[in-house]
């Protein structure tokens, strides 16, 4: 089932297939990005000034632009993502649970985040 996510300003169309990803910029046509994957995308979430992309066992975080912010490996295989106030909270299969900040993209200690 493909995923496809508009960015907020609507310039922009994300699609995921599979192992495969796509941005086009809906004005003019041209691609924007255009790469494959060795696991398969799971979500992808359009943020203002940021796309995430979060694959079986990756995080990506997109500029605008369509370059890459940050490419991380997951410590194990992830099953969702949702925004938690200006976070993403990355759930993994096992239970764990990782906290990531999309404008610096540093991970969030989980003991942090909770006294704040």
């Amino acid at each position: 089932m493909p995923l496809v996510k508009k960015t907020p300003d609507e310039q922009t169309v994300w699609i995921g297939v599979d192992q495969q990803l796509a941005a086009i910029n809906l004005q003019n046509g041209r691609i924007i990005v255009a790469m494959p994957f060795p696991n398969y995308i799971l979500q992808i979430l359009t943020l203002p000034k940021v796309t995430v992309v979060l694959t079986e066992w990756q995080v990506l975080l997109f500029n605008p632009g369509g370059t890459v912010r940050l490419s991380e490996d997951l410590p194990e295989q992830a099953i969702g993502m949702s925004v938690v106030d200006e976070n993403l909270l990355i759930q993994l299969l096992e239970g764990e649970r990782l906290i990531l900040n999309p404008k610096t993209g540093c991970f969030i200690d989980l003991a942090v985040a909770a006294s704040v």
